[in-house]
């Protein structure tokens, strides 16, 4: 591997372009290094509110002013720019309805 060198079983990195890279300085996130979006499918989200309990950043809320077909109030984001990307709310989903991209 060019501009490394091998030392035992690790790997020791040589030096590194950094130039035309983002670093955590340029982001634009507020609270972290990447932004996230969260899709929440109202169809198949049936509002039990596990996602609303284990967000770490307390922006999942269930949204009282919509109903969706089946009756429910759908789970949504407030604020995706604060969003960690922790995944914590799709791995809670039971109904695999909240889709996290970085």
């Amino acid at each position: 591997m060019p501009g490394s060198s091998r030392i035992g079983r690790f790997i020791q990195p040589g030096p590194f372009k950094t130039e035309g890279y983002r670093t955590r300085d340029t982001l634009s996130s507020t609270r972290g290094f990447c932004m996230a979006r969260i899709t929440v499918d109202k169809f198949y989200c049936k509002g039990c509110g596990l996602c609303v309990d284990v967000c770490t950043e307390a922006i999942m809320v269930l949204d009282m002013e919509e109903i969706n077909q089946k009756g429910y109030h759908p789970a949504k984001c407030i604020d995706n720019e604060a969003c960690s990307a922790c995944m914590n709310c799709a791995t809670m989903c039971p109904d695999v309805a909240i889709t996290i991209e970085r």
